[in-house]
């Protein structure tokens, strides 16, 4: 009896296993997810099943023992693929079926991309892997086609490239608008440092002369100080910053400085604020001298005579000033000038003669200061100033070729540079001075009427012991060798292009 059931059960056992296999066969050929397309060993289908025939919208009996898995693809992709099978075997291949099982035939994997054309023209992106198929003897009895739809993934290929150029147009924009905006902020900061250093020279001299008597001996009489200290008070007060925007906007308001092109050679720099801004019968009387608009006994100082000065500089430099002032919303302050307008440098006469040095007390030694200053009204100023210091003998030279050869020669404690100069400019002068030997541990103080936050940091950074600006403080630039003539004592041997440098 038990040996009679043993074959029984066996045979279950059997026929399950090829009901469970015919099982998984029909549901992979059934499967409408992938497409399964077989050949014979010349390539013609034999099996084109439900995923094949959903997929190139065509029915099994359209292409079985009729065409191969070439007629429906794509035929510039197929001579593509010969093409490049030819080249990297060595042997040429037929754009045809041949190209399509050329590596399976050889047992290499074959998963690529291609392009199934369906019946109706349309196209169909699949991932396909091509597999020869062999008998038990090894010999090729024909290929299997299995594909993927591989249009969703192209579809999400697409968009990132949609999204990657995108995000690279914005980069590209953002950074024009970047150098737009740098070019713009360099272009302001260009005419504010020029403005700067034209205010700056000619109040110089009216500042230095006028600390020159106030600080005399004899004093001056009480006439002559009140006369004096408006001048000072008000050259002093034209140093102050691009201020009226500042304090006549209203509590939590804001003032924007802009500059933009208006034509191809000409540049507009305008200031807006949130004032209260001005009627038409104020506005009219805006540019005149001392007329401050009903303001004379308000809490904010000011002589009414800035917009007349910057009228005058803008209108003698070629430009134009305009102003807007609606009541209520604010006012704007605009200049236009040309964007490139060449700046000549004016040739000066010969230096003046200094005066004589003054008998020094016993046991004090003298010092040597070499001022570099091209302009003989600055360096007559110089002279003035240090005629109180009976201890400083001042030496000149009208060049910075010529300062470097006297500084050289003549070994001065300390050297006074003017920055701007014709040739080579005072920083170019002090890089020379810091490599030699001679001349590395003379202390450098840079005088210039460029005023600006970065010009006093480049001219530092570049190793000047420190930098003055003009017009000079009295009290400032005589204790400015003081501080040069210490450092000098203190550190005789020292290079000075490795000490640190001081803003005065």
């Amino acid at each position: 009896m038990g040996l009679d059931q043993s074959p029984r059960r066996a045979r279950t056992r059997r026929e399950t296993a090829l009901l469970k296999s015919g099982a998984l066969q029909n549901a992979i050929l059934s499967s409408a997810n992938f497409s399964s397309i077989a050949t014979d060993d010349s390539g013609v289908i034999q099996i084109f099943d439900v995923g094949a025939q959903r997929m190139l919208g065509c029915a099994a009996a359209d292409v079985l023992n009729r065409i191969t898995p070439a007629d429906i693809s794509d035929p510039q992709e197929l001579l593509q693929r010969a093409g490049a099978l030819s080249a990297g075997f060595g042997t040429p291949i037929a754009p045809g079926f041949e190209a399509l099982v050329f590596k399976a035939s050889r047992g290499i994997e074959d998963i690529d991309e291609l392009t199934y054309v369906r019946k109706d023209g349309s196209r169909l992106p699949a991932v396909v892997s091509v597999t020869a198929l062999r008998s038990a003897q090894e010999a090729i009895i024909g290929y299997l086609l299995i594909g993927t739809d591989n249009t969703a993934r192209k579809r999400v290929d697409a968009e990132q490239l949609r999204l990657d150029q995108a995000l690279l147009e914005t980069h590209r924009e953002l950074q024009i608008a970047k150098v737009a905006a740098e070019t713009a902020n360099l272009a302001k900061s260009d005419f504010l440092s020029s403005m700067s250093h034209e205010l700056r020279s000619p109040l110089n001299a009216i500042l230095g002369f006028a600390q020159l008597i106030d600080s005399g001996m004899p004093a001056p009489t009480p006439g002559q100080k009140d006369r004096v200290d408006p001048i000072m008070q008000a050259g002093w007060y034209l140093l102050e910053p691009l201020s009226n925007a500042i304090k006549y906007s209203r509590r939590g308001g804001w003032v924007v400085v802009s500059c933009r092109g208006v034509a191809a050679d000409r540049v507009r720099v305008s200031v807006r604020d949130t004032g209260l801004g001005l009627p038409p019968e104020k506005l009219a009387q805006l540019f005149q001298p001392f007329n401050r608009m009903g303001q004379e006994g308000g809490e904010q100082e000011g002589t009414g005579i800035g917009l007349v000065v910057s009228k005058l500089l803008v209108e003698r430099l070629g430009g134009t000033i305009g102003v807007g002032s609606p009541v209520g919303v604010g006012s704007e302050v605009w200049v236009e000038l040309a964007a490139s307008a060449a700046i000549e440098s004016a040739v000066h006469a010969d230096l003046p003669v200094l005066p004589a040095p003054a008998e020094l007390a016993a046991g004090v030694r003298r010092r040597t200061l070499l001022c570099v200053e091209d302009n003989p009204a600055n360096l007559l100023r110089v002279a003035r100033v240090l005629s109180r210091r009976p201890d400083i003998r001042l030496i000149s030279a009208k060049d910075c070729r010529s300062g470097v050869e006297l500084a050289r020669s003549a070994q001065p404690d300390v050297i006074l540079m003017d920055i701007n100069l014709p040739g080579i400019s005072g920083v170019t002068a002090l890089c020379i001075l810091l490599a030699d030997a001679a001349t590395a541990h003379i202390p450098v103080v840079a005088l210039s009427a460029d005023a600006m936050p970065r010009d006093i940091e480049k001219g530092l950074a570049a190793g000047f012991f420190c930098y003055l600006t003009r017009p000079i403080k009295l009290d400032e630039f005589l204790h400015t060798p003081d501080l040069a003539l210490e450092h000098a004592t203190t550190h005789p041997a020292r290079d000075r292009a490795e000490t640190e440098s001081l803003p005065c």
